[in-house]
C-alpha cells in the first residue's frame, strides 16, 4: 500500500485559494479572458464562493456586451405578442429566431481560410476571431435566454456545452445554438452527488447525461478550455487530420504569445478547486462510459474520413452518395445491424465503396472496445445515416 503521506490532498476539498492563485487567476482572467487592461481586481479578501461569483458576472457582463452586435429586437417582440399563442409557445418561437440568428452570424463572419475555434471560448477570443465554440455559443445563449426570461440551464455534457431550457407550461427543451438543434425532451431527472443530472434518450441529441451547472459555475467552462489549450500546445503533434492540425498550431500560437501569463500557475488546480462539484461529477462510471463512446466515436470518424474524400474523387460526387444513401436508408440501417454480411443489392459502386469503408471502421472499433461502448458506436452510425435520411 502506497504511504498516505506521499500521496497528492484531493485539491477538490480546497477550502480557498491561495494569496498568489488568486493574483494569477485574476491577470489571466481580466488581461486574457475578458481583454481588460488597467487596475486588477482584488480578490485577497474573497472566499470560493465569493471568487466563483465575481468570476461568473465578469465574465457575463462581457458576454452581454458581445450580444449587443446582434438582431434580437424582433425575437424580444415576439414574446409580447400574445396572438402568437401561449407565453410558452412565444418563447420555443424565441429561441427558435435565436437559432436562426446564430446560423446568420456563423454564415456572416465564416473564416475565408481555414482558422480554429476550438479554443473561442471567452469574450476577448471571441471578439477577436469573431467566431465562437459551443462553448462561446451557450454562454451567448445563456446571456439571450436570460434577457427573454426563459428559465434555463448551462448543460455540461462529454466534450460538449449546450442550454438546457424549460418553457412556462414545464417543456424542456436541449438548445445547442451552434449546431442549430433545438429539440423537446422528456429527461429523467436524477440527483448525484448533490448535482441536478438529466439522463435523455432522444435519436436527435448524442449525449446521454447531462449536467446542469449552477449559475456560478460557467467559469468552468473557461478554465476547461485554458487548460485544454495549454496542454495542447505542450505536446507533440502525432497522426492528425487537417482540423486538428489547425487545431494545435493555433494552441501553439497562442500559448507563445500568453505563455508568461498562463504558466504563472496551474488552471487545471484552480478549476478543480474552485468547482470541485462539477470535477466529481466528470470522474462517475457512466460519464467515463461515455467519454469512452465519444473518444471511439471520433476515432471512427477519422478512420473513415481518411478514406472517405478519395472515394468521392474516383467514384463521382458527394452530393450522388448523399440521394443514394436517403433512397436506400431502411436497407443501409439493416445491413448496420449485421455489418460483417453482404452489402444491400443493387448498391451502386459509390455506396458500396463507402459501406466499405465503415464496414472496415467498425472492425476496428469492435476490436478495441468492449461491447458496450461498440454497441453505442453502432448506434451513432445508424444515427447518422438517419440524419442523412431526415435531409430529403
Amino acid at each position: 500500500m502506497a504511504d498516505k503521506l506521499s500521496r497528492r490532498p484531493d485539491i477538490t476539498e480546497a477550502k480557498d485559494l491561495s494569496q498568489a492563485e488568486k493574483e494569477a487567476l485574476v491577470l489571466v482572467w481580466q488581461k486574457l479572458v475578458l481583454g481588460q487592461e488597467g487596475e486588477t481586481v482584488d480578490l485577497s479578501t474573497k472566499s470560493l464562493e465569493e471568487t466563483r461569483k465575481w468570476l461568473q458576472q465578469s465574465l457575463m457582463a462581457e458576454i452581454k456586451k458581445l450580444t449587443t452586435e446582434w438582431d434580437v429586437k424582433q425575437g424580444l417582440d415576439i414574446l409580447k405578442d400574445s396572438s402568437l399563442g401561449s407565453l410558452a409557445d412565444r418563447q420555443l418561437l424565441f429561441i427558435e429566431y435565436i437559432k436562426d440568428q446564430f446560423s446568420i452570424r456563423t454564415k456572416k463572419f465564416a473564416p475565408a481560410t481555414e482558422k480554429s475555434s476550438k479554443f473561442d471560448s471567452w469574450p476577448a477570443m471571441m471578439q477577436q476571431n469573431k467566431q465562437f465554440n459551443c462553448v462561446g455559443g451557450s454562454l451567448l445563449g445563456a446571456s439571450f435566454l436570460e434577457q427573454a426570461g426563459i428559465k434555463f440551464w448551462q448543460g455540461s455534457a462529454v466534450g460538449h456545452a449546450i442550454n438546457i431550457a424549460q418553457l412556462d407550461d414545464g417543456r424542456w427543451l436541449y438548445v445547442d445554438f451552434l449546431n442549430g438543434l433545438v429539440k423537446e425532451i422528456t429527461p429523467k431527472i436524477k440527483e448525484v452527488r448533490g448535482q441536478t443530472m438529466l439522463e435523455v434518450d432522444d435519436g436527435e441529441v448524442w449525449y446521454k447525461n447531462i449536467h446542469l451547472l449552477s449559475a456560478d459555475a460557467v467559469g468552468v467552462y473557461v478554465l476547461g478550455n485554458l487548460s485544454a489549450l495549454i496542454n495542447e500546445a505542450q505536446e507533440e503533434m502525432g497522426t492528425a487530420t487537417k482540423e486538428e492540425e489547425v487545431d494545435y498550431f493555433a494552441a501553439k500560437e497562442y500559448f507563445q504569445a500568453n505563455k508568461d501569463l498562463l504558466m504563472k500557475t496551474s488552471l487545471h488546480d484552480l478549476r478543480a478547486k474552485l468547482y470541485p462539484e462539477v470535477v466529481k461529477i466528470g470522474e462517475l462510471d457512466e460519464i467515463e462510459t461515455e467519454r469512452h463512446i465519444k473518444e471511439a466515436t471520433k476515432k471512427m470518424d477519422i478512420l473513415i474520413s481518411r478514406d472517405y474524400n478519395r472515394l468521392i474523387k474516383r467514384e463521382g460526387s458527394d452530393e450522388k452518395l448523399t440521394e443514394e444513401v436517403q433512397k436506400r436508408i431502411s436497407d443501409i440501417l439493416n445491413w448496420l445491424n449485421n455489418f460483417e454480411g453482404e452489402f444491400p443489392q443493387g448498391v451502386s459502386e459509390l455506396l458500396g465503396g463507402f459501406l466499405k469503408i465503415v464496414q472496415d471502421g467498425l472492425r476496428e472499433i469492435k476490436k478495441e472496445q468492449p461491447e458496450t461502448v461498440f454497441a453505442e458506436v453502432l448506434d451513432n452510425m445508424a444515427k447518422r445515416f438517419s440524419r442523412i435520411k431526415s435531409r430529403r
